[in-house]
């Protein structure tokens, strides 16, 4: 459940979407059953709790939890609190901020320490000590999480879900431009290779989807394979410019080739989230 749902948590990310229910139960869990602490949720009773998640309000520990606990996060994070008048003896509410990272955590640098009532850390930090809990204390983390959210909503990760990640990353200038826009077409064919990056490994840059073979509807792995086909006619066209040395096409044929492609796979995708009812995806309209 808890790889699922780190997985999951990332494509949400790609996909701009809120998951933080279960995400902070399952950290409240962990909490207790590894530290005795009692947490509350702050975004229900705390005031002011934009920077924070959950709280230790009898320790005055305040937990912000995320899906990537970089140095941008945890100095916006101080800075909030700081400007809230919510860390520090003198009028502070809390005395210790943990900034939590649910998929990624970046260790703070030798030259960049953040001040000392600060930590941040990483899910793998807690999940390292389950293997000191009894089998009753792992029962009740179990049994908690699944009480916090359906599961059967996170693994395996719905098509649909994957699809929306890829149609954003698809829907880019490389594809809606015709090919006189494309200053450089070097751009374009590694905006092409990044396309099909994201669609075998499921992964690119920060993105996350899953890769081709583990989507299970036939239509997906269909629809993938057309466009591949066409994105490799277009890019056997920038091959050809760049080993004769040229910033034009080596024949109106190959321009032709290399537009009808573009606006097949445009087609095909559009046609595709018609044919699937995935209203929420916009067309990806062609700039002539």
């Amino acid at each position: 459940m808890v790889a699922a749902l780190v997985h999951y948590a990332s494509v949400a990310v790609s996909l701009k979407k809120n998951i933080g229910k279960p995400v902070e139960a399952l950290m409240m869990l962990l909490l207790f059953e590894i530290e005795g602490r009692t947490l509350v949720n702050t975004n229900l009773s705390v005031p002011d709790s934009k920077a924070i998640d959950l709280a230790d309000m009898q320790n005055r520990i305040a937990f912000q939890i995320t899906t990537n606990a970089d140095r941008a996060k945890w100095e916006k994070t101080d800075e909030t609190l700081k400007k809230n008048k919510m860390i520090g003896s003198s009028a502070g509410q809390f005395m210790e901020i943990r900034v939590i990272g649910f998929c990624k955590h970046t260790k703070p640098s030798a030259k960049k320490q953040p001040p000392s009532y600060l930590r941040v850390e990483g899910l793998g930090e807690y999940l390292g000590k389950l293997s000191s809990l009894n089998s009753t204390q792992l029962s009740r983390i179990a049994g908690g999480l699944r009480a916090s959210y359906n599961f059967s909503r996170l693994y395996p990760l719905a098509d649909e879900h994957c699809f929306s990640v890829f149609h954003r990353f698809i829907n880019r200038d490389a594809l809606r431009h015709a090919a006189h826009f494309e200053g450089s077409f070097a751009n374009q064919a590694q905006a092409f290779k990044e396309i099909r990056m994201l669609m075998y490994s499921g992964k690119f840059g920060t993105l996350r989807s899953k890769s081709i073979e583990e989507y299970h509807d036939q239509e997906y792995l269909d629809l993938f394979c057309e466009i591949d086909g066409r994105l490799g006619i277009m890019l056997a066209e920038i091959y050809k410019m760049q080993r004769a040395q040229s910033n034009t096409f080596s024949t109106s044929q190959g321009y032709q080739d290399f537009e009808n492609a573009r606006m097949e796979t445009i087609d095909l995708v559009n046609r595709f989230c018609v044919k699937k009812k995935l209203q929420n995806l916009p067309a990806i309209t062609p700039v002539n």
